[in-house]
């Protein structure tokens, strides 16, 4: 047989070989990155039963692929280069390091595939964790290393030096040599004919029985093709109660935002999805959220919940912050970091554990879209069902505004010796400007998960209320958090007395508004 040299095509492409391997050993470096991130959530979750296609996600089928390459491709770079007498420790070093590395990661995939089904000391986590950071310093090395000898870039000289030049390509480099096989082609050829007979007329003897078996044989594969592909997650809708090993759950309202309760921007580069939880315990021992399995899955991304996020959200409703279950259904909110620019990917939660894999699509209100107001007159029932207070329900039925409002009512000194008698109801006098009273019949219907900052009408003013006025022409608001006056002689059932300014009594226009978030609803009162 009559061969080619090698040594001149390798030599001529010596630039594109490390080019190819710059690009190899970017990909694993990428890939190891990937796991370190794995790594750094397993640990700050303390642990947690990963799910299956998690080993898929960090263990490409290329990744061996890879590795053979570069392995191979630096023991062609040792031969050729010691056939030019030219120094190989580089390579000797890379075939060595990633030997090592090959071996690091197998242990990581054999380590990930146990996660699935238990967990892991800390300790090796951590130990995993260590050795890749390590490995990652060493395949940035390797990577800018290759990048420099694929351009020609001399990192002693920092010159692009001629080291396609120093190769020395010869015209025997390209040269024809005689290269011996003592293979019988006829041989094998005959043996493979043989062969192929011997099948056919074993087929055509048991044609009934050899048909049987390859279509049994082709259900078969074809049934772990479709299994091997299909989709084992249980899918729910969003307010479907679903059952896991621990717990009974159903995913409630879902919101985006990256403004605090107070309406600052806390980030322009991330937002915060909320998402409502309702879930209870299934069994009497104490049992705490596993927020590792309470994921947010944002494109190819999964997000964890972190409760220093809830103090931003407290008008949401109440998020967890690691209590014990109990066996009756609550209400918690589970908060998410993610990256603004990652808002309009595919966007869903994701519950995995030992025997469940649950995916909840959710439908997401945007709070940082202003909606348009709604007004309101007295005996409307204002309905909160699009906004943060979701089952909320306010009705104002008679309101007025005086400097004091009196109340007539019975006092008995004996049972049979009774007079009439007044109360008068005026605001304090502990301010610097004067003060009138917002007298408000109201009645707020509560649902049956309660956010525990909004537990009555007070509270539903002090955190969401205004006052709206016009004085010739000019319009002005404020808080209606200045006090609540009540009664002492007589108790009136939701009747409520709010402080006010005084220049209020001249206003042409009056109203009060409840601003959630990004909804406005206003009540005309005069």
């Amino acid at each position: 047989m009559i061969l080619r040299k090698p040594y001149a095509f390798l030599i001529k492409n010596f630039r594109l070989i490390h080019l190819i391997f710059a690009i190899l050993a970017g990909y694993l470096f990428l890939k190891g990155s990937d796991i370190l991130s794995f790594l750094a959530n397993y640990i700050s979750n303390n642990g947690v039963i990963i799910e299956n296609f998690t080993v898929k996600e960090l263990f490409p089928t290329f990744i061996p692929i890879c590795f053979i390459i570069i392995l191979l491709f630096n023991i062609i770079m040792i031969w050729l280069l010691h056939i030019k007498q030219k120094k190989v420790l580089f390579y000797i070093l890379n075939i060595l390091f990633y030997i090592v590395l090959a071996i690091l990661f197998y242990f990581m995939y054999t380590t990930t595939l146990k996660m699935q089904t238990s967990l892991i000391d800390s300790k090796t986590v951590r130990a995993l964790r260590d050795f890749f950071v390590i490995a990652s310093i060493f395949q940035i090395l390797s990577m800018f290393m290759y990048g420099f000898r694929a351009t020609g870039f001399d990192i002693k000289k920092f010159d692009f030096g001629k080291d396609l030049v120093s190769l020395d390509i010869a015209e025997t480099d390209n040269e024809e040599f005689e290269f011996q096989v003592n293979v019988d082609i006829d041989r094998i050829n005959r043996e493979r004919r043989k062969t192929l007979r011997h099948i056919k007329y074993l087929y055509y003897e048991n044609k009934l029985v050899s048909n049987c078996i390859i279509t049994i044989a082709f259900l078969v594969i074809g049934l772990l093709l479709y299994q091997s592909f299909q989709d084992t997650r249980l899918k729910y809708n969003q307010f479907e109660q679903f059952t896991t090993s621990d717990y009974q759950l159903k995913i409630g309202n879902g919101y985006i935002t990256n403004q605090d309760a107070n309406g600052n921007i806390l980030s322009k580069s991330k937002s915060y999805v909320i998402l409502e939880v309702y879930i209870k315990k299934r069994t009497s021992k104490t049992m705490k959220l596993n927020n590792a399995r309470f994921e947010l899955v944002v494109g190819k991304r999964k997000y964890y919940h972190d409760y220093t996020n809830n103090k931003y959200f407290t008008d949401i409703g109440n998020g967890y912050y690691d209590e014990a279950l109990k066996t009756e259904f609550e209400k918690y909110l589970l908060v998410y970091k993610i990256n603004t620019k990652d808002i309009n990917k595919n966007m869903y939660f994701n519950y995995v554990d030992a025997t469940s894999h649950v995916a909840v699509k959710v439908k997401f209100q945007d709070l940082k879209e202003e909606k348009n107001t709604q007004n309101y007159v007295a005996d409307d029932i204002m309905n909160f069902s699009d906004t943060i207070l979701d089952d909320y329900q306010l009705a104002l039925t008679s309101y007025g505004i005086q400097k004091e409002f009196t109340i007539n009512y019975r006092y008995c000194v004996a049972i049979n010796e009774c007079f009439d008698a007044v109360e008068y109801v005026r605001p304090s006098i502990t301010s610097n400007y004067n003060k009138a009273l917002l007298k408000i019949k109201a009645t707020l219907t509560l649902p049956e998960f309660v956010n525990t900052s909004i537990t009555n009408f007070e509270s539903l003013c002090n955190n969401f209320g205004k006052i709206k006025y016009t004085i010739d022409g000019n319009t002005y608001q404020h808080n209606l958090t200045m006090n609540m006056i009540k009664p002492i002689k007589v108790k009136q059932e939701n009747i409520y007395y709010i402080e006010v300014k005084e220049e209020i009594l001249r206003a042409s226009n009056v109203s009060i508004l409840f601003k959630l978030r990004n909804k406005t609803y206003e009540y005309v009162i005069k």
